[in-house]
């Protein structure tokens, strides 16, 4: 099956149901490859539907998608819901129509049986797919027989080839609609502001750093090699970004302070042209240090999302985190102490239930947070994802067709504490940090504004209702 220039090229993002499976509040991001992959087709007939903004069921989507006449959809999933890709990918097929899957699901894809995947998928595009699709696109377009062009990227995939952006600097600058910038919003106050619109980009992609736990169905890039763009390109994208009304920036490198130079040529920048932008990034502990944390306030800085993981030197060395345990959680003293310092809010993940975790473990994460101040804390289930040595333990014990999600109790269990489940650790570090006074007390300090904001308000009553209509549908079904 070849593809004309007249036929829709159909992209769908299906990561929404994950959210229904778990309480924990989500922050929605864009899906900046499926931006990126359109923007280099734009001479095409693209279509895009977003499950995170726009939740439809599946029998109504697969409608959506057949009406539209397109003959290739491509679907961007990740392992939080891998059957619900595979359900969707299955029927569009029956239907006639070619799919090609990008996202972090690519990774699972790799450990289920080669009928179940060739049933599936008609292309896999593993890793950075930003250019990878356009490209793909292309050769289906060229003389290249179609099935010889199938058979091509199958064995690539078998291979566990994984694309990457080896050019950053000759990527498009992304646009985002007005409705785009109010739709993916982080989901809790920031300090000193109320923020309505927010824009997202990468000014780099891969990460040098080799955690055994990490994944790539977590990261944002792929690959240990990292691969710049220029401070200026970056600056520019920013100043394109304010100009489409953005207030408010997320930056999506796996980790930005871990080039300095990079980091700093950027916030002279944005300081020398006078760019008023707040924004956040990714950070590791052990790389803050005081003059980039000075210079990056003055650039706007407002939140850094750093992983802590936990509170014990012995967990963090076999994680792979760090060679020395206690130099790891002094650089964490010592990092929030600069954020207090020069008033940088913090987002600190946390995880428990790690391979080989003892209760006295667990008691040093929960010491450590009576510690540090962070604005807010994500406590992740460590989840032994297939990418990462650990799954070898469990490969025997899992279902690799299900989902995986590191806020969901995985089925098995790696941690030697039998003193509480789980949930149980999740939650009680939940309830001790969120619920002490000191936390409330400082909370108010900083975001009271927020909650006296009109949108906030409205917000707020829009919530409250949808709950009341929702207990009320409920009762009524239960009755």
């Amino acid at each position: 099956m070849k593809l004309s220039q007249d036929n829709l090229i159909y992209f769908v993002r299906l990561d929404r149901d994950s959210s229904r499976r778990v309480a924990e509040p989500r922050h929605l991001h864009p899906s900046l490859d499926i931006k990126y992959s359109m923007k280099l087709l734009a001479d095409k007939n693209c279509m895009y539907h977003d499950q995170w903004v726009n939740p439809l069921l599946e029998d109504i989507l697969i409608k959506k998608i057949v009406d539209s006449g397109t003959t290739f959809v491509i679907i961007r999933a990740t392992s939080f819901c891998f059957e619900e890709s595979l359900s969707l990918s299955m029927k569009l097929k029956k239907n006639g129509i070619q799919t090609i899957a990008i996202g972090q699901q690519t990774t699972q894809l790799l450990k289920i049986s080669e009928n179940l995947v060739k049933q599936s998928y008609t292309f896999i595009l593993h890793g950075e797919t930003e250019v990878a699709v356009a490209n793909l696109i292309h050769e289906i377009e060229g003389e290249k027989p179609y099935n010889d062009l199938v058979e091509e990227y199958w064995k690539k995939f078998k291979s566990s080839f994984y694309h990457t952006v080896e050019n950053p600097e000759e990527l498009p600058l992304l646009d985002f609609s007005k409705e785009e910038l109010e739709i993916y919003p982080f989901p809790f106050p920031v300090r000193d502001g109320f923020y309505k619109k927010w824009a997202y980009l990468l000014t780099a992609w891969g990460c040098p750093h080799k955690c055994d736990f990490c994944t790539l169905i977590v990261r944002k890039t792929t690959g240990d090699n990292l691969r710049r763009r220029t401070p200026l390109r970056v600056v520019e994208e920013i100043e394109s970004l304010c100009s489409q009304g953005a207030d408010f920036l997320v930056i999506e490198d796996d980790t930005f302070f871990c080039n300095r130079s990079h980091l700093r040529e950027i916030c002279n920048l944005i300081i020398e042209r006078n760019i008023n932008i707040a924004w956040m990034c990714n950070a590791r502990i052990d790389e803050i240090d005081e003059e980039s944390l000075k210079l990056a306030k003055r650039a706007g800085l407002k939140l850094v999302k750093v992983g802590v993981e936990t509170g014990s030197p012995r967990v963090i060395e076999k994680l792979g985190k760090s060679k020395s345990g206690k130099v790891w959680l002094e650089n964490i003293k010592n990092s929030f102490a600069l954020f207090e310092k020069y008033r940088v809010g913090a987002i600190g993940l946390f995880m428990v239930a790690t391979p080989g975790e003892e209760i006295e473990d667990f008691r040093q994460t929960a010491d450590l947070l009576k510690k540090i101040a962070p604005d807010y804390i994500q406590v992740q289930i460590f989840t032994p994802y297939p990418d990462i040595k650990y799954y070898k333990e469990v490969e025997n014990f899992v279902n690799s067709e299900k989902s995986f999600y590191h806020y969901k109790v995985p089925a098995v269990k790696l941690s030697k504490i039998t003193e509480y489940t789980e949930s149980e650790m999740q939650n009680l570090l939940y309830r001790r940090y969120y619920l002490n006074p000191r936390y409330i007390y400082r909370h108010l300090k900083f975001s009271w504004r927020y909650y006296t904001h009109a949108s906030y308000i409205r917000k707020l009553t829009l919530k409250i209702f949808e709950k009341f209509h929702e207990m009320v549908r409920i009762n009524n079904y239960e009755a």
